[in-house]
């Protein structure tokens, strides 16, 4: 849900965003080098950085992953931890913005107010009423009922379906992307 806005304001097409960088910005990832590589192609095209990101350092889910690291003497980092590829999608989107990219984390950013909107229609919850928490990788949590984050899956596969919704592109997008690589 957090990657609509991007695609849906053009921001994702601009940046040069692929398919596969779109599905590992839906995704809590499992930190594998494919995950890792597809983060840093986003952020070295961008002229960004690891540090930019500010999910924090984790270590793989991946178990062969964080066995090699363990075994090579490595530490992991940011871009193992399962939320990169969703930090690095709101830090391209802030650069598309034009807005600071330092606390595009924070919930009074562009980028989280566009975020807290898409999650407002989608769930047809009024701004105003949506507690707001952080979870465990620095990001804004919307507090809702689990039926009203029902609606907003069965929306965004909806969306995906209907050509005539405002979000049928992107609600598509991130369809085909999931489905390509669902990895």
């Amino acid at each position: 849900m957090q990657i609509i806005p991007f695609i849906h304001s053009g921001g994702a097409k601009a940046t040069g965003y692929t398919t596969k960088e779109i599905s590992v910005g839906c995704a809590s990832h499992s930190g594998e080098p494919i995950h890792q590589e597809t983060v840093l192609n986003v952020l070295k095209r961008l002229n960004l950085d690891v540090n930019d990101l500010h999910c924090g350092v984790r270590k793989p889910y991946n178990e062969d992953e964080n066995n090699r690291l363990i075994s090579k003497g490595e530490k992991p980092s940011a871009l193992h931890a399962g939320c990169s590829g969703k930090h690095a999608a709101m830090l391209a989107y802030a650069k598309y913005l034009g807005c600071d990219i330092h606390d595009y984390h924070k919930i009074s950013h562009p980028v989280q107010q566009e975020v807290m909107k898409t999650i407002s229609i989608f769930t047809d919850e009024d701004i105003k009423n949506i507690p707001i928490g952080i979870d465990g990788c620095g990001l804004p949590i919307f507090i809702l009922p689990i039926y009203k984050m029902a609606l907003s899956y069965a929306r965004l596969t909806r969306y995906s379906q209907d050509p005539d919704s405002t979000y049928h592109e992107a609600c598509k997008t991130i369809f085909e992307a999931m489905n390509e690589y669902p990895e």
